[in-house]
């Protein structure tokens, strides 16, 4: 995960902006703990939103939480971001927040 996010940050630089993610979950089960505090920590600093594909409820709910629980604690801006079922609406939500 730090080895994306470190690739996801030079690119930013490179070309002078944040960029959208899309992570897909659609064969996703347990994620480390480790993973999740990169995504976490890490995120935010290159990334202008981020939208989650075909996350179950308990994820969706799971990443709510912990998300709202991050900024809180560290006063962040809140980062765009939206749940959705296919990559088309994924490419859509982008599109809409550019």
């Amino acid at each position: 995960m730090t080895a994306l996010y470190d690739q996801v940050a030079r690119f930013s630089e490179r070309i002078k902006q944040p960029v959208f993610g899309i992570i897909d979950l659609t064969r996703g089960g347990a994620t480390a703990q480790d993973a999740r505090r990169t995504v976490v920590s890490r995120v935010a600093k290159a990334h202008r939103g981020i939208v989650f594909m075909g996350a179950p409820l308990a994820a969706r709910v799971g990443i709510s939480l912990g998300y709202k629980a991050y900024v809180m604690m560290n006063r962040a801006g809140a980062l765009p971001h939206a749940f959705v079922d296919t990559e088309a609406e994924a490419r859509a939500w982008i599109q809409q927040h550019r």
